[in-house]
């Protein structure tokens, strides 16, 4: 019997819990864009368009976050 893990399952998990980049899915050719869901989230909120997004790399997230955090701690 196979164990799955709880972390993430499916083409865009590589096992370890860890979620490949878009920028990486589309490079294999699993998706049409490389770019960035956290992006394309924050503009659809935003009520903005979602053409030329950031390409989405372990760094772009990590930046991502990084604002985020800084940005909670100002607010």
């Amino acid at each position: 019997m196979t164990q799955k893990s709880h972390r993430g399952e499916g083409d865009d998990w590589d096992g370890s819990g860890r979620k490949y980049a878009n920028s990486f899915l589309a490079k294999i050719g699993k998706i049409q864009s490389a770019g960035c869901r956290l992006c394309k989230i924050a503009r659809d909120v935003r009520g903005e368009s979602t053409d030329g997004l950031a390409a989405e790399t372990y760094g772009h997230m990590m930046m991502m976050i990084a604002f985020t955090n800084i940005k909670s701690t100002l607010d």
